[in-house]
């Protein structure tokens, strides 16, 4: 997302200088130019120690010496005028840039693609009453409060926002986006990587990207177990994650494992194939985390031309996407049996075809990089 938007604001010719990380997201030890450019665009990244994502604490040493190194970059570079456009991971960063920004005389936004310290709190129950996540939760919104804007992912999630006292006409819902121009529907028998992992002929029915702790899986694999019987039906995953090994263990055990194609990570040359190898999709969301989440992938899936099945919140962003646009299907955590006849629905291929033009229709009307791009120059021209 990150870097689309920075080559979509270079493009229309805003000075733009990226302060990141040197560690990549998959391997920490590959080494990473500490300058570089992008689309014009100045990339300083910035000093941090390696441990990784291996533990807890390894992980939580890097995001505090990147703040350091965060802090005292904004204090060396920021400038009277500039505007600071804060992201959520590592968590709280804009949080902890703020007052230094505004020494400096900086505008700030925060781009909230998650809210902490809520998804911590939802994700662990020992968070929920802990003195830290208050006092960071309260040191956030006086943040929040004093921002110049915030851009927030959908309906849900500004509702939350709203709700810790932000006004509302500072908050701009900018949704996530898929790339119209590099993604496009490829048809099953056009396919070739559905020709290549062997999912010809069947009806398939796919997940695609992280499987993390966000992300409820079991009822997907009771509606698998529903569904053992139905022939010419496979579901495909692609992708990684925390939850991906717990459900390859339980697919094993209820011996499920021969129902379902598993994929790693396909390069973003590939990701029209790789995204149109399933006939539908599944995006899955944690009810609790409504409101602090949008699952991204909704949009790819959209920008091939694949309806999609939600299972979380029936009131949910992606339901009310789904439903608003008649793309898909939505179901409740746990209600395996819905999920099940929402697969088997697919089969009539009249329905699956009219959704499927749906999701593309929803895609191109509301989903673009374009639109965006143009969202996102109206937030910082209105700062000027």
């Amino acid at each position: 997302m990150l870097s689309d938007l920075v080559g979509g604001l270079t493009a229309q010719h805003w000075p733009v200088t990226v302060l990141t990380s040197r560690l990549r997201y998959d391997r920490v030890e590959a080494p990473l130019p500490a300058r570089d450019s992008y689309h014009g665009a100045t990339v300083r990244r910035l000093w941090s120690t390696r441990f990784g994502r291996a533990s807890l604490l390894g992980r939580s040493l890097d995001y505090l010496s990147f703040y350091l190194s965060a802090m005292i970059a904004v204090l060396v570079h920021g400038r009277r005028g500039h505007v600071l456009v804060a992201l959520t991971d590592p968590p709280m960063i804009g949080t902890v840039l703020h007052i230094i920004a505004r020494l400096r005389g900086m505008k700030v936004v925060h781009w909230l693609q998650d809210i902490f310290p809520e998804v911590a709190q939802a994700l662990l129950p020992a968070a929920q009453k802990s003195s830290v996540m208050r006092m960071a939760k309260w040191f956030r919104n006086v943040s929040l409060k004093r921002s110049d804007a915030l851009v927030v992912l959908g309906e849900r999630m500004f509702e939350h926002v709203e709700e810790q006292g932000i006004i509302a006409g500072k908050i701009h819902i900018i949704s996530n986006w898929a790339d119209e121009v590099g993604l496009r529907p490829i048809a099953p028998d056009q396919n070739p990587l559905r020709l290549a992992w062997g999912l010809t002929d069947q009806l398939v029915i796919g997940y695609s990207g992280n499987l993390g702790r966000a992300h409820e899986f079991e009822t997907i694999v009771q509606a698998i177990f529903q569904t053992k019987d139905t022939p010419n039906l496979k579901f495909l995953f692609i992708g990684q994650g925390a939850q991906l090994e717990p459900l390859k263990q339980r697919l094993q055990t209820l011996d499920l494992l021969h129902r379902v194609h598993f994929e790693g990570y396909q390069p973003r040359e590939k990701l029209s194939e790789s995204l149109s190898a399933a006939d539908v999709h599944l995006v899955s969301l944690q009810p609790e985390l409504e409101g602090l989440i949008v699952p991204s992938k909704l949009y790819g899936a959209l920008a091939v031309g694949r309806p999609v099945i939600f299972i979380g919140d029936l009131d949910g962003e992606v339901a009310r996407v789904l439903e608003r646009n008649d793309c898909g299907k939505s179901v409740a955590v746990g209600d395996a049996s819905a999920l099940a006849q929402s697969v088997q629905s697919y089969m009539e291929s009249a329905r699956l075809q009219l959704e499927s033009a749906a999701a593309r229709s929803a895609f191109l009307q509301n989903y673009t990089f374009a639109l965006a791009a143009q969202r996102w120059s109206g937030v910082l021209v209105a700062l000027e």
